[in-house]
């Protein structure tokens, strides 16, 4: 099955396979981001049309998720506390040196964190039923070329309405 997005273009989808999308760069947002995807197999037709709806509209995601981590922090949500406290304390001087510099301060600034946190890969999969597919997009600070400073990601999911869903820390 063909399937044709603004950013990524044509690719071939399969129901035993799915669909692999490898790592390029993409521009959403004023932001360069090394991105790579995956559809999961076994999707029906209707999903499928649903998950390029989805890929079409990764900008408007990404400025959502964006602002969404935001406003979480302002509500000092314990998955984005969490996740922005391992990056800054848990992994030693070494690595807080570094994220300073990349993000071009000298305290720890946790907006400037979050605001500066980059889609690095994604996932299309079945929802909660056979006509239904979210997305789920991953978060983290990259270093260079792609490596990131720790293996922590933020991980958030929106539906086919491009709707949020739910946040996670995960490594």
């Amino acid at each position: 099955m063909e399937i044709i997005t603004d950013i990524f273009g044509k690719a071939i989808y399969s129901q035993e396979d799915g669909l692999i999308l490898n790592k390029k760069y993409i521009s959403l947002n004023g932001r360069k981001n090394y991105c790579s995807g995956l559809i999961f197999g076994e999707l029906t037709q209707k999903q499928i049309t649903k998950a390029q709806y989805i890929l079409n509209n990764l900008e408007f995601l990404d400025k959502k998720a964006h602002e969404l981590f935001l406003k979480f922090y302002e509500e000092e949500d314990d998955i984005i506390f969490s996740f922005v406290n391992e990056h800054f304390n848990e992994y030693g001087d070494e690595i807080k040196e570094k994220i300073f510099k990349k993000l071009k301060i000298s305290n720890q600034d946790n907006i400037s964190f979050l605001n500066n946190l980059e889609f690095g890969s994604f996932y299309i999969a079945e929802g909660n039923d056979t006509n239904n597919v979210w997305i789920t997009m991953d978060y983290n600070l990259i270093w260079q070329d792609s490596i990131t400073f720790t293996d922590q990601i933020l991980a958030i999911k929106f539906d086919e309405n491009l709707e949020y869903i739910s946040h996670s820390h995960d490594s």
